[in-house]
């Protein structure tokens, strides 16, 4: 038994991230939406990255529960989809030293208030019990979104964006967690900075991956 979440159901009674219908607190979605959600099954590779592995085409019926984690509170969505990423991690038998996600710019993170992705690692740490770490990749920069820039304007957004530790990631295997995927840019340019800092192998995860047609 979550002790944690248990108490915090008696006050503030778990929801569905999608619907907002009332669900248990053991429960990720309620079983009618978790069932709508298309699962992503190509095999993109992602430059800098060994392997590239998603839940979810990001569409309408998942847009909902994206939304929370960017825009909202939060809700019942960084333990959705963390529940879900570790049901895909023990599927695949992956095996990791450290989860890194995508960091977001100071000023932005403080704006927000939080960055959905720490959110996200500290539940799937405490499922895995895999460590992880909000210092072992930084982003130093403030940077445009990227859907909005071609293919040029996205490397030269991100041109020197992140900072990887060496001394927390060298030699290990690292699992660099986002949330959603469109082309790519975002997770090639900060496995790029891990490897550089003496990464060993790298696993992008993320929630849902965009069908845009564009190349990684």
């Amino acid at each position: 038994m979550n002790i944690k979440r248990f108490i915090a159901d008696l006050f503030y009674p778990t929801r569905c991230p999608c619907c907002h219908e009332f669900i248990s607190y053991t429960q990720d979605f309620c079983e009618k939406c978790k069932n709508s959600f298309t699962l992503y099954k190509k095999h993109d590779k992602i430059e800098n990255c060994d392997l590239f592995l998603s839940l979810y085409v990001y569409d309408e019926k998942i847009k909902p529960a994206v939304m929370l984690l960017k825009d909202g509170t939060g809700g019942n969505s960084p333990y959705a989809f963390a529940c879900m990423l570790y049901r895909l991690i023990k599927e695949k038998e992956l095996s990791a030293d450290l989860i890194c996600p995508v960091p977001m710019f100071k000023a932005d993170e403080e704006k927000r208030g939080y960055n959905q992705c720490n959110l996200i690692a500290k539940e799937l740490s405490a499922m895995t019990g895999i460590e992880w770490s909000k210092k072992a990749l930084l982003k130093t920069k403030e940077t445009k979104s990227q859907k909005e820039l071609s293919a040029t304007e996205r490397k030269q957004n991100l041109s020197d964006a992140f900072y990887a530790d060496s001394e927390i990631v060298k030699g290990k295997s690292i699992i660099l967690l986002d949330d959603v995927c469109t082309t790519g840019s975002t997770l090639k340019s900060a496995a790029e900075k891990l490897k550089m800092a003496g990464a060993e192998y790298i696993i992008a995860l993320t929630c849902c991956k965009t069908e845009e047609k564009q190349k990684l």
